[in-house]
């Protein structure tokens, strides 16, 4: 007993060191994607279109099917009498080949198209599920940065009203009532901003809590800056091997397989057939079936199988033009928050160079607080704003990849390594 109880300690503990653990995207979009009931109904729509095809197999396969009957055969030899009638039963076992059916055949061929087609979607809802995740757990990254720069105001504020309370004493500095009930009063805005900004955190950790079933401890931050892996015609490649282009071009051939099914229904079929019966008889041979009328049906399945296949055409040309536009857009995103990044970077370092020599002048009693408290709120302004300008540029990459059709869980834990514990 004491041996169970060790052992159920050990688990506890495990579990919660790792609930504790830091959770890095690559780790967060692995859990979402477990926890997406989208993303497991998509699989089970996949399972259900391989079965589809195993259904249409078997249809094409030997047959085996067994039949009795029990009938009243007249007996014409005494056809007056009561007992000119008998009761005869008759067993029988048919074994049968498919030898020409080119309905079952376009049948097969559809149910291997759709299973194509579910498996690209379930790889388009893969990619949902992980541009979804990443852009919730950026969004609470960028929660935390507005926080961590509130407080550095407030710590600046605090500093500052301090350092000329000491200089007014020291007669180093002039200062009134009223510097001080205005510096105080922007610290009471930043206490306001502060709170609201810890309300937007905690929703969007709520949000991330939700995605996956737990709560993260902590998160990974962005330290690095995300770059395309190569060069290439990304608005072509788009085109040629989006998901949504390669779905749509399953569905377009199954589309036209089942038009194909549905003319075929006015073909001859063969089949090879061997049965044996009770009394003894066994007959072996081919039996071909000539369709004669079927009041209209064929013509009507066959008007509404082609206006299915122009709805897939459609649908696919849609899709192509969705996925150029898909890269041209995240191109234009990379690059926007390219030039944003390197002039946000040197805003940065002008503004730590302000800030700096502001807090010189201030300590030694030529410098004014307002001065410090802004260039101070000007840099964390500047930091924020580069943070989002990273964040919004590894999303505009993470897009162009999913409009290519590269995005996967491995592809998105490969940006671990930009982000820092």
């Amino acid at each position: 007993m004491k041996k169970i109880g060790s052992i159920v300690v050990a688990a506890f503990a495990v579990v919660a060191a790792h609930s504790a653990a830091a959770v890095s995207p690559g780790e967060f979009v692995r859990a979402a994607l477990a926890h997406s009931t989208e993303y497991q109904s998509a699989q089970a729509s996949m399972e259900a279109a391989g079965f589809g095809v195993d259904i249409a197999r078997a249809a094409l396969l030997p047959q085996l099917r067994a039949a009795a009957s029990r009938q009243l055969v007249p007996n014409r030899t005494k056809p007056r009498d009561d007992s000119a009638e008998r009761n005869e039963t008759e067993f029988s076992a048919t074994l049968s080949q498919t030898l020409l059916d080119m309905n079952q055949f376009s049948t097969f061929t559809q149910a291997k198209h759709l299973k194509q087609a579910a498996g690209y979607q379930l790889r388009q809802i893969e990619q949902q599920v992980i541009l979804s995740a990443y852009t919730e757990y950026l969004k609470a990254l960028l929660a935390k940065a507005n926080l961590s720069a509130l407080q550095k105001r407030k710590q600046t504020i605090g500093q500052q009203l301090m350092m000329t309370e000491v200089n007014f004493e020291l007669g180093a500095a002039e200062t009134t009532l009223m510097d001080e009930l205005t510096v105080r009063a922007q610290l009471a805005v930043i206490d306001a901003e502060q709170a609201e900004t810890e309300r937007r955190l905690e929703a969007a950790m709520l949000v991330l809590e939700n995605m996956i079933g737990q709560r993260p401890a902590r998160l990974h931050e962005l330290a690095g800056e995300a770059q395309l892996d190569s060069e290439a015609n990304w608005q072509q490649e788009a085109q040629d091997s989006s998901l949504a282009v390669l779905a749509g071009q399953e569905s377009l051939q199954a589309a036209l397989a089942a038009e194909d099914a549905i003319f075929a229904l006015s073909l001859p079929k063969a089949s090879l057939a061997a049965s044996a019966f009770n009394h003894g008889e066994e007959t072996v041979g081919i039996r071909i079936e000539f369709p004669l009328f079927s009041s209209g049906g064929a013509s009507a399945g066959i008007s509404r199988a082609q206006a299915q296949s122009r709805s897939a055409m459609l649908k696919l040309e849609s899709a192509r033009r969705d996925a150029k536009l898909a890269a041209a857009d995240a191109l234009v995103r990379i690059e926007t928050q390219q030039q944003r990044i390197k002039l946000l970077a040197v805003t940065r370092q002008a503004q730590e160079r302000r800030l700096e020599a502001t807090t010189v002048l201030s300590e030694s009693g030529k410098g004014v607080a307002f001065q410090v408290i802004d260039a101070a709120s000007d840099l964390a302004e500047a930091e924020v704003a580069l943070v989002a300008a990273r964040h919004a540029k590894l999303l505009a990459v993470l897009s162009l990849k999913a409009a290519i059709g590269r995005l996967d869980a491995a592809a998105a834990a490969s940006y671990d390594v930009l982000f820092a514990n």
